[in-house]
């Protein structure tokens, strides 16, 4: 990944996970977290994805890898390594 230390959280529960607090509290746990953005509409509820970008690499590492296929209220969330999308729509075009 081009930024360890950045990830994408997708297949948010609103009922667990409605606020950007909410996305902090519950990374909050694997190390210090830089920022955190929680994706919503225009009347605030949530898109259900977001990103949380931690102060040490090897906290987002250890976050990814405990979270990700985890049951968060009623449904799986993934957690991957953020990319930007020209990067994502490369990587697929190799790909395919």
């Amino acid at each position: 990944p081009r930024d360890p230390s950045n990830l994408y959280i997708k297949n948010l529960d609103d009922c667990c996970i409605a606020t950007t607090m909410d996305l902090k509290l519950a990374f909050g746990h694997y190390g210090q977290i830089a920022s955190a953005f929680l994706a919503t509409y225009p009347n605030g509820t949530s898109k259900g994805f977001g990103f949380v970008a931690f102060v040490n690499p090897t906290d987002a590492v250890a976050a990814k890898e405990q979270l990700d296929g985890i049951i968060l209220g009623r449904k799986r969330v993934f957690v991957t390594f953020a990319e930007r999308k020209e990067e994502r729509t490369q990587r697929l075009k190799e790909l395919f």
